[in-house]
């Protein structure tokens, strides 16, 4: 496999490090909730006390520990200690989280549930485990500074809240939506779990394997949908209607419903790129960075000819792009690769440089 580097890093070697892979796990495994100082204190404390004991039990006997026996007098102290520590951390922890915040742009500010309002709200931080219940409110709290962000979901894909809204994590598959609008991808293949619902008080909308947009309008009482891959069903009611991709409902409170087509790429979608979660050039092929962008932008990818197009599955990138979006990252990646690519009527089109 041919590799290549685009932004040099660290040591300049071809692979990762056996540090640099556990630094990586524990990133994504997300930070621990610190033990609190006084269960601290107290576990030290213990632990102190035990080993002096043993210490002048030691002393005042005739013969000496052999060391095989201190050694195992140590190791079983620290066992000890280390369960306390991990039964403390557990117990603080709570429910396994069904998100992880990914990129935050802007204000947002997060409640652990809505019956919580009268409270202030906290700030959102990147990397932030989001539990089921959590209230995400992309505004501050007059709805000025307004931002948006990206969670990474437990069951594979994303979702995007936009800015000006007001959204509730109920579960892993539920989201509940009370203003503004957000953007799912409910990922593909193996890291799929689960079918998403977007509950808002217009209607209900289900996806099945799909990307789409759901935002209330409220200057129109209405409620929107865009698909841009696969297919969704939205209840009103009675009333049950379903869009595929580049098609676009407009349902209102009166029961009307006003269709259109909406292409997979284009301003309609600028925010969601925006708001795209980051992908990790380092050791990937070129062809799984060129999958992300076509995914992200809604554009089609196209080789120039088939010598190109099996290069894509052997060439190895390194390093990272920054925080380039999905439609500008091509522009840094492929000369790097020794391409070129060139965007035409929604086509991502790769081939060799001119003369």
């Amino acid at each position: 496999m041919s590799e290549l580097r685009i932004v040099p890093q660290g040591n300049g070697g071809g692979g990762r490090s056996d540090e640099e892979q556990t630094q990586r796990l524990l990133e994504m495994a997300g930070r621990r909730p610190e033990v609190p100082a006084e269960e601290l204190a107290m576990i030290k404390t213990a632990a102190r006390a035990a080993w002096q004991a043993k210490l002048r039990q030691r002393r005042g006997s005739r013969f000496s520990l052999p060391g095989t026996r201190v050694l195992a007098l140590a190791a079983g102290l620290l066992m000890a200690v280390g369960a306390l520590w991990w039964w403390i951390g557990s117990s603080v922890t709570g429910p396994s989280p069904v998100a992880r915040v990914e990129t935050i742009a802007g204000m947002v500010r997060m409640r652990a549930s809505a019956e919580q309002r009268e409270t202030p709200a906290t700030a959102l931080r990147v990397g932030q485990a989001i539990p089921a219940g959590t209230e995400l409110e992309t505004a501050g709290p007059d709805r000025d500074a307004p931002g948006r962000t990206c969670l990474r979901r437990a069951g594979g894909g994303s979702v995007r809240v936009d800015r000006g809204s007001r959204v509730r994590i109920a579960s892993l598959t539920v989201l509940e939506i009370e203003r503004g609008a957000v953007y799912v991808d409910s990922g593909v293949g193996p890291e799929r779990d689960g079918a998403v619902e977007v509950r808002t008080p217009m209607g209900v909308a289900r996806e099945f394997g799909t990307q789409f947009e759901v935002r209330l309008l409220d200057e129109e009482a209405a409620m929107r949908v865009r698909v841009r891959e696969g297919m969704v069903v939205v209840e009103q009611g009675e009333s049950s209607h379903s869009a595929v991709h580049g098609m676009e409902l407009t349902l209102h409170d009166d029961g009307s419903v006003v269709r259109r087509r909406v292409p997979a790429h284009g301003p309609e979608w600028r925010w969601v790129l925006d708001t795209a979660p980051r992908f990790d050039l380092e050791g990937r092929t070129l062809r799984e960075f060129l999958d992300w962008v076509a995914r992200e932008t809604g554009w089609q990818i196209r080789f120039a000819d088939p010598g190109i197009e099996a290069s894509a599955e052997t060439i190895i990138l390194h390093g990272a792009f920054g925080d380039l979006t999905p439609d500008q990252a091509p522009a840094v990646v492929l000369p790097g690769a020794g391409l070129r690519g060139q965007v035409k009527d929604g086509t991502l089109v790769v081939s060799a440089p001119g003369p």
